[in-house]
């Protein structure tokens, strides 16, 4: 059993790498899937002391992004469906990027919702065209592997990202670092 899961999973990731557009997709699943958690990491650091206000408030913020997912993702089916495939990834892309920073430094309850929101909305169209192409790329036997790579790939660099996220973040806290630059070091954990 072992052996076939080994290689069903170097069938895969062959094929990934066998086509640029599929290389790109799960090169920008994991981009997005490292700036998101060493983000909000770096949001966390310094905020409310008191746990039952911080995870309050973090169940709204979420709350306030997936609204803005939602309309994202409306976005995704109208205006932006005629775009190509690559530039909504990459726009999204650079979007998320500026507005994650915009995230870490952002202190007021308002700010934070509304940079929430507008994560949401630039995270939608990326991840709509990364799973089309995935659906239109990947062949009917090698979906489920694919997709269960993309899982993999967004969980592992996600957790890894957030572990390099928190260990900038306690190391800005024992130097004392001013917010601004512990939150810059806290995203540029890991490069």
């Amino acid at each position: 059993m072992s052996g076939r899961v080994a290689r069903d999973f170097s069938d895969a990731v062959r094929l990934i790498r066998s086509d640029r557009r599929l290389g790109f997709v799960f090169v920008t699943i994991a981009l997005m899937a490292a700036g998101l958690r060493r983000g909000l990491c770096a949001h966390s650091r310094g905020r409310a002391d008191d746990p039952a206000v911080r995870h309050e408030r973090a169940g709204a913020h979420r709350g306030i992004g997936a609204g803005g997912t939602v309309l994202g993702s409306l976005l995704a089916g109208t205006a932006l469906r005629r775009w190509p495939r690559h530039r909504t990834i990459t726009g999204g892309l650079l979007a998320l990027g500026f507005l994650v920073l915009v995230f870490a430094e952002s202190t007021t309850f308002v700010g934070v919702a509304l940079v929430a929101f507008l994560i949401g909305m630039s995270l939608a169209p990326i991840v709509i065209s990364q799973d089309t192409w995935l659906h239109e790329l990947l062949p009917e036997r090698m979906r489920g592997r694919g997709f269960a790579i993309r899982e993999l790939l967004n969980n592992a660099v996600g957790a890894l990202a957030a572990v390099l996220a928190a260990a900038g973040v306690l190391m800005a806290s024992v130097l004392v670092l001013p917010n601004r630059t512990g939150s810059l070091c806290t995203l540029l954990a890991g490069h």
